[in-house]
């Protein structure tokens, strides 16, 4: 009951990843708008509340890396041995996605960055970093939904199992 518990707050923890993830995104959308109706301060605000919004994805990640820990701690109590091993591979899973987590929350806070640069005028082009961030960050966002299938695959064929 313990394991099942941390998945659920982990669980929790993940959509609001996903929620924060997806606000982003939209605002980036706005951004853009804004860039090319050449509403600069405006956008600049959008991106300052980006910027903060990341911090606190990074926050979310730790609490769900302090789940899955707790989860992993409990994964020999887990019977039977076939239910043990699949909850075990989707941790690792999980943990891939953190570390993909990571990787998308850094390429997005360096987009972020650029663009503010970009509005306060202090760089003259960045277009070509610009689309290099975009691309990595779609790779990264591919990356975790191709993962987290297979977590829930996973966790899946844990819950048939043991219910």
């Amino acid at each position: 009951s313990d394991f099942v518990e941390a998945r659920a707050q982990g669980a929790l923890v993940a959509d609001r990843v996903a929620w924060l993830s997806s606000v982003s995104l939209q605002n980036l959308q706005k951004i853009s708008g804004l860039e090319a109706s050449f509403q600069y301060e405006e956008a600049i605000d959008i991106v300052s509340q980006e910027l903060a919004r990341n911090k606190e994805v990074r926050e979310e990640a730790i609490k769900l890396s302090n789940y899955l820990d707790q989860m992993a701690k409990l994964l020999s109590e887990i019977k039977p041995r076939e239910a043990r091993d699949l909850a075990a591979e989707a941790g690792g899973v999980e943990i891939q996605v953190i570390n993909r987590l990571i990787s998308y929350n850094e390429y997005l806070n360096n987009l972020f960055e650029l663009l503010k640069a970009k509005f306060e005028g202090k760089i003259k082009n960045g277009d070509d970093r610009l689309k290099e961030l975009l691309l990595l960050i779609n790779q990264e966002t591919n990356f975790i939904n191709s993962l987290n299938k297979r977590f829930n695959e996973r966790m899946g064929e844990f819950d048939k199992l043991t219910v």
